[in-house]
């Protein structure tokens, strides 16, 4: 049985591994538009990769 912790942490894993800079830029554009005419303020929050504390 899979708790919802560890489907969080798949679904964490799954989006890292296929975030890509090409993937980062086209959801971007989606998002502003481009080419940029105004000045933006953009934060990206990733999950931490907590694999490392977990196995210790």
């Amino acid at each position: 049985m899979v708790t919802t912790q560890q489907a969080a942490e798949n679904k964490d894993l799954t989006f890292r591994n296929n975030l890509t800079p090409e993937v980062a830029r086209t959801a971007l554009r989606k998002l502003i538009p481009y080419p940029c005419k105004n000045w933006y303020t953009l934060v990206t929050l990733m999950p931490e990769d907590n694999s490392v504390e977990d196995s210790e």
